[in-house]
């Protein structure tokens, strides 16, 4: 282990890193303010990180306040899928088209100040990121790194399961965030309400449509009930997916998809292209895939 991931274990504020002080009090009062003695520095840590928050957050409201619910959200591309299941793989190579942008590991902690603060903090805490990302695989991690949004959505919000990482005795609670079908009326307008704000400040940000990695099933059932600002599922999804016959299989790749893939392996190149398996370029190159089985 890093001494990175050490010190944050011990003093880092963890998930309320970027959370404000109002926010950060609701959440240790739904859990009676229950705070392991081990954990007393990092809980002391994301007090003092919740104050700065709320003024800089304060700061970027009247810096931004009345320009951001005037911006518009092009249809974001999101990528679906299972935790575990290659999609950070396959956030980190679209994002490489850059048509395209993406929520990256400080905005993602930082969302209420990330305008007015990204540009100096970041580089005065690259310091304190691993090179891994934090004891769960090996892949590269810096604050510039495309990340998941549902981080800024459970720091804004309190809405997500993913609170429980911080509050594991909760997670019944905040289980019902999973897919948000057990939710309140007013939790879901206020979930809508807080991924409509994160969106407009990336939007405004960059200028370009957004890059979303979505690890959770509640994306289609909030997306057809228009929950979701720029998601559309069509009622047949074969409408929007291209199958490529191989054999007897069918390979079935979103075609937005390909197209955007196929432009950021373009922009790899060929020293990196190497470190893609050769079944994705296959696919992504518009060829089918070989799955012939090996001989018994």
């Amino acid at each position: 282990m890093s001494w990175q991931n050490t010190f944050n274990l011990i003093f880092g504020p963890g998930l309320f890193a970027g959370i404000k002080t109002g926010d950060l009090f609701r959440l240790l009062r739904n859990s009676h303010f229950v705070v392991r003695p081990r954990y007393g520095l990092r809980c002391l840590s994301a007090v003092g990180a919740s104050v700065a928050n709320s003024i800089h957050s304060r700061i970027e409201q009247q810096a931004f306040g009345r320009c951001l619910p005037q911006q518009t959200i092009p249809p974001p591309l999101f990528i679906l899928g299972h935790w575990r299941s290659g999609t950070t793989y396959l956030h980190n190579l679209l994002s490489q088209d850059d048509r395209f942008a993406f929520p990256n590991l400080y905005q993602v902690l930082y969302p209420h100040t990330f305008l007015t603060t990204e540009a100096v903090n970041a580089r005065l805490m690259s310091f304190l990121v691993p090179r891994t990302r934090f004891g769960i695989d090996n892949v590269a991690i810096s604050w510039a790194a495309p990340y998941e949004d549902e981080f800024a959505i459970a720091i804004m919000s309190g809405l997500s399961p993913y609170v429980t990482m911080a509050l594991p005795r909760k997670q019944p609670y905040y289980d019902r965030f999973l897919t948000l079908r057990d939710a309140s009326p007013d939790e879901l307008i206020h979930w809508r309400a807080t991924l409509t704000s994160f969106l407009k400040k990336l939007t405004w940000k960059h200028g370009r449509p957004l890059i979303l990695k979505v690890a959770r099933p509640h994306l289609s059932d909030q997306a057809a009930r228009g929950n979701v600002p720029g998601c559309q599922i069509p009622p047949h999804p074969e409408e929007s997916v291209r199958s490529v016959p191989v054999d007897d299989e069918d390979v079935v790749c979103h075609s937005a998809v390909l197209e955007a893939a196929g432009h950021a392996l373009r922009r790899l190149g060929a020293a990196r292209d190497t470190a893609i398996p050769r079944d994705v370029r296959r696919v992504l190159s518009g060829a089918a895939p070989d799955t012939r089985r090996p001989p018994a």
